[in-house]
């Protein structure tokens, strides 16, 4: 089983499956049986049924547990393949918390694997709304402001994901960015100010939406569209926006 599971050949290391998860012995043991589980699910036609209900039982038997599993590159591979082929997004919250525990042990994971699974779980929406809220709101306080600061079109990635993410409260929202003095206003983040404000302004919100119009019109490019219509929101004029544009 392991090495055909390791020599990517899933096939035939699913003839020896069973076997292995009688004998399995550590966590690193549950992965590599996800692996397989989770391939088998989708190339098999011939049992896919079988393997589908395998695949469950092996997702639900995982959970949401933190494996203790030492990184290594292979082991990252192995959840590479998990992510190719778990179209149901089963193992999504196995696989956050393995990328949260490798990334707390030393490894730079957060723009390379944890984003995105963050964003596919959220897009699956398995995960309930207030367990998928924590495990954004952990992410966030640990990881933007270096994202920003050290690998910057990660750190506006994670920016636009968050704004998806709150799109529907934008009184939570407001108040990360109210929190946060090192989030630029720039040509690469202000439409995120902008959309905020016009949607904290469309809820009733206005006292907040001035202050970030405020924001944007103070620190931003003057030559830029969101800073002209800012400065136009705030001066409570009246007109055809569209000129401004041109």
């Amino acid at each position: 089983f392991d090495l055909y599971m390791k020599t990517d050949f899933p096939i035939k290391a699913a003839e020896f499956w069973a076997y292995y998860r009688k004998a399995r012995s550590s966590d690193s043991d549950l992965l590599k049986l996800a692996v397989v589980a989770t391939e088998m699910s989708q190339i098999d036609s011939t049992k896919s049924d079988v393997w589908r209900k395998r695949n469950q039982k092996m997702s639900k038997m995982i959970g949401s547990k933190t494996l203790k599993v030492a990184y290594s590159d292979g082991l990252l591979q192995y959840v590479d393949r998990i992510i190719l082929n778990d179209s149901r997004g089963l193992y999504d919250r196995m696989i956050i918390n393995l990328l949260e525990s490798w990334n707390e042990a030393g490894k730079d994971l957060v723009c390379s694997h944890m984003l995105s699974t963050l964003s596919r779980m959220y897009q699956k929406n398995r995960t309930s709304k207030k367990d998928m809220e924590k495990i954004v709101d952990v992410f966030y306080r640990k990881y933007l402001s270096d994202a920003l600061q050290f690998e910057t079109y990660c750190g506006y990635a994670m920016l636009d994901f968050e704004a998806r993410f709150f799109s529907g409260n934008p009184l939570k929202l407001y108040g990360k960015y109210k929190k946060r003095n090192y989030v630029p206003v720039s040509k690469e983040t202000v439409h995120l100010f902008w959309d905020l404000a016009e949607n904290l302004n469309d809820s009733g919100h206005s006292v907040k939406a001035e202050k970030l119009w405020k924001t944007i019109a103070d620190k931003n490019d003057p030559a830029l569209p969101e800073t002209k219509l800012s400065k136009q929101r705030l001066n409570k004029e009246k007109g055809q926006f569209e000129q401004i544009w041109q």
